[in-house]
């Protein structure tokens, strides 16, 4: 009689599973079973007989089965500071809501700008412009409360890495582990396509969490050697280093620029620029003694003429 009532159960249990989120372990294990909660160190997963506790430090990927037709789960991959996902679509309200607290403000003693949290260990990226020459960077989180949106400043953030030719800079937040961070999701680089609907959050002219809207003009506009995302999204001076989404709330860019004197000609550096910069990350890290160590490029000889 016992043996007849395990059959149902492992039954029921594998039933429980067919669509499952699929984890891969340090170390070539695997899981399967459905994520119930997740906290900044853990993610709790019911394998249908029990509820076990795995260690984030542990996880190299996790994805969502492929019969379920769900889009897989946003992944930090060991070692990396930002997350690739592909997330549902939401309309701009609400993704302002769900994910404007990944948005931070920047300030140095010359100016201000935005940024956007890529981890929760208190990473940030913003341009390189922004914090030029500056070594006293503060952050504004905006993070939800008991009572509602509260203000946190945070100062002494540190510089770790700068790369002022793709005008990109990687911050710090100190003891990042006591907020409540809201990392934001990368988009899949090659996702992006002209005509998409986008929308901007930053704080042009010091005006906090401004929202603006509007389409991808040019996926790929050249400049100088280096490309961008052409956008009519308004922005101003103070979006800079502040994320482009698109209509699911993944980050394909980062504000920077635009044309003097006109309007709907602006432009945002596309996310493959970025993940290239932060996963090399170690190679343009700040240094104290030079922080504006950029390259010299010396001119070419003139050709010379030809005496006769």
């Amino acid at each position: 009689m016992r043996t007849l009532l395990i059959i149902p159960t492992l039954l029921f249990c594998a039933l429980l599973n067919v669509h499952a989120d699929q984890i891969e372990l340090i170390g070539g294990k695997k899981l399967s079973g459905s994520v119930v909660k997740e906290t900044a160190s853990d993610i709790f997963v019911d394998l249908g007989y029990t509820i076990i506790s795995v260690p984030r430090s542990q996880i190299v990927s996790r994805s969502a089965d492929p019969e379920s037709g769900k889009p897989a789960a946003p992944v930090v991959k060991n070692g990396e500071i930002f997350k690739i996902g592909k997330l549902e679509p939401v309309s701009v309200q609400e993704a302002v809501k769900r994910f404007g607290e990944g948005v931070v403000k920047i300030r140095c003693p010359n100016g201000s700008g935005s940024g956007f949290i890529t981890d929760k260990r208190g990473y940030v990226i913003t341009n390189f412009h922004v914090i030029e020459s500056e070594r006293d960077v503060e952050i504004t989180l905006y993070l939800e409360g008991e009572n509602g949106l509260e203000k946190k400043r945070i100062k002494d953030v540190e510089i770790v890495a700068v790369n002022e030719f793709m005008d990109l800079a990687l911050l710090r937040i100190p003891d990042a582990e006591k907020y409540n961070l809201r990392p934001l999701t990368i988009a899949d680089p090659d996702a992006l396509k002209a005509g998409e609907k986008v929308f901007a959050i930053g704080s042009p002219m010091g005006l906090e969490r401004t929202v603006t809207e509007g389409i991808v003009s040019d996926s790929a506009r050249s400049f100088g050697g280096q490309c961008y995302i052409q956008i009519d999204v308004a922005i101003n001076p103070g979006n800079s280093g502040g994320p482009l989404f698109n209509s699911r709330g993944e980050v394909i860019g980062v504000t920077n620029m635009k044309f003097r004197g006109t309007e709907g000609l602006n432009f945002a550096i596309p996310i493959d620029h970025v993940i290239y910069f932060v996963k090399r990350r170690a190679s343009f890290l700040f240094d104290e003694s030079r922080p504006n160590s950029g390259v010299h490029y010396f001119q070419p000889p003139s050709k010379k003429k030809n005496v006769q």
